[in-house]
C-alpha cells in the first residue's frame, strides 16, 4: 500500500529511508515499527497522518483499521510532538471520526471533551484558527447529536460554524461541512423548513463553488443530496423524494461504488421512499441488501437494528397489502359470479316467457 501524499523532509537522506521503511511496515502490517522514537518523530507522524487519511475514505470501509492506528498515533503524538502541534490535532479529529462512525460515540466525547477543553484554556484567541482544532470540534457536536445530547449539539455546531467563518470563510470546505451538520440538528429538533432551506443552500454552494461532478467532493456532494431527499420524506414531499433518489442512487453505484456507505444510505432511503408511495415490496430487496452490506462491514448493531426492524414494517406491510389485493379479487369474482348467474336466470326467464307466448 502507497503512502498517499507528498513527503517533504528537511534532511531528505534519512526522510526517504523513512518512506521506504514505513511502506514496508504496511506491507509486512508490522505498525508498531511506525512508531520508533526517534529525531524523525515529526516526519513519522506526516506519513501516518495521510496513511489514517486513506483509511477514513468512506469506499474503503476500514472505520476499525483506522481507528487502530489512530489510537496508537494519539499516544505517540502526544509523547513526541509539541502540545500545539497540529498533527496532533488532525489525529484527535480522525480518531474521533472514526468512532463515530462505528458507533462509539460516548468515546469521542471523553476523548474530544477533555482536548478541547484543556486547548481552550491556554487563553490564545489565534487557536481557533486552526482548522484541524475546528474539525474536533466538529466530530465532537456529531457525537452529541449521535448521544441525543441535542442541546449541546445544536449549541456546539452553531459555535463551530461561527468559528469557521471567522477563521476559514463562508466556502471553504469545513465551514460547509458544519453547515451541513447545522441543517441535520435542525431536523432532529423538528425544524424542518430551516433543515431544508440551509441543504438547499450548501449544496448550492457545493456547486457553484466545485461543480457537481469534482470528484474529490463528490462523496459529500452525494451524501448531502441524499440527506435532503430523507428530510423531504419526513416532511412529506414524498414525490420529490421518489423523483431524486433513483437517479441519485445510480450515481452513486457509477461513480462511488455499490460497497460504498454512500451507495448503501441512499439504496434505504429508497427503500423507505417506496414504503411511503405504497411499493414496499420494492422497498424490501433494498433494505436486505443494506443490512447484508452493514453486517459485512461492521456497521454500529444499533443501526442495523433499526434496519432490520423497517425491514420487518416492509414485510407486514407488503403482507397486508397482498391480502387486501386478494380480498378485493375475491369480492370481484362474487360479483361477477353472482352477475353470471343473475344473467343466466334472466336468460332461462326470458326463454320461459317466450315458450308461453
Amino acid at each position: 500500500m502507497a503512502v498517499c501524499g507528498t513527503y517533504e523532509s528537511q534532511d531528505f537522506k534519512y526522510g526517504n529511508r523513512l518512506a521506504i521503511h514505513i511502506q514496508s511496515c504496511l506491507r509486512t502490517r508490522d505498525l508498531k515499527d511506525l512508531f520508533i522514537e526517534d529525531h524523525l518523530a515529526s516526519e513519522r507522524a506526516k506519513i501516518i497522518n495521510r496513511l489514517v487519511y486513506c483509511y477514513s475514505h468512506p469506499g474503503l470501509n476500514m472505520q476499525k483499521e483506522g481507528l487502530a492506528l489512530c489510537k496508537k498515533a494519539v499516544e505517540y503524538n502526544n509523547k513526541m510532538l509539541d502540545y500545539d502541534d497540529d498533527l496532533k490535532w488532525r489525529m484527535l479529529k480522525y480518531t474521533g471520526f472514526f468512532l463515530n462512525e462505528i458507533g462509539k460515540s460516548q468515546e469521542t466525547v471523553k476523548l474530544l471533551e477533555s482536548a478541547l477543553s484543556r486547548f481552550l484554556e491556554l487563553g490564545s484567541n489565534t487557536i481557533v484558527y486552526n482548522e484541524a482544532v475546528l474539525s474536533s470540534m466538529y466530530q465532537l457536536s456529531i457525537a452529541y447529536r449521535k448521544l441525543n445530547q441535542k442541546q449541546k449539539a445544536l449549541d456546539l455546531v452553531q459555535k463551530n460554524l461561527e468559528l469557521c467563518e471567522e477563521s476559514l470563510g463562508d466556502d471553504a470546505e469545513l465551514t460547509l461541512n458544519v453547515m451541513a451538520e447545522l441543517a441535520i440538528n435542525y431536523s432532529v429538533l423538528g425544524r424542518t423548513q430551516e433543515a431544508i432551506k440551509l441543504l438547499e443552500f450548501v449544496l448550492d454552494r457545493w456547486k457553484a463553488l466545485q461543480g457537481e461532478d469534482d470528484s474529490r467532493f463528490l462523496s459529500l456532494f452525494l451524501s448531502l443530496k441524499q440527506m435532503l431527499a430523507v428530510i423531504y420524506i419526513d416532511t412529506g414531499r414524498v414525490q420529490e423524494a421518489v423523483e431524486m433518489l433513483p437517479l441519485l442512487l445510480e450515481k452513486c453505484r457509477l461513480i462511488l461504488g455499490d460497497e460504498d456507505a454512500n451507495t448503501m444510505y441512499c439504496q434505504a432511503a429508497l427503500g423507505r421512499a417506496y414504503d411511503e408511495t405504497g411499493e414496499p415490496g420494492a422497498g424490501i430487496p433494498l433494505i436486505v441488501k443494506t443490512i447484508e452490506w452493514g453486517e459485512r462491514v461492521g456497521r454500529p448493531e444499533d443501526d442495523l437494528e433499526k434496519l432490520r426492524s423497517f425491514l420487518d414494517d416492509l414485510r407486514q406491510h407488503e403482507a397486508e397489502m397482498l391480502a387486501e389485493q386478494l380480498k378485493g379479487k375475491v369480492e370481484l369474482k362474487d360479483m361477477t359470479t353472482s352477475e353470471d348467474g343473475n344473467s343466466r336466470k334472466r336468460e332461462r326467464l326470458s326463454t320461459w316467457v317466450k315458450k308461453r307466448l
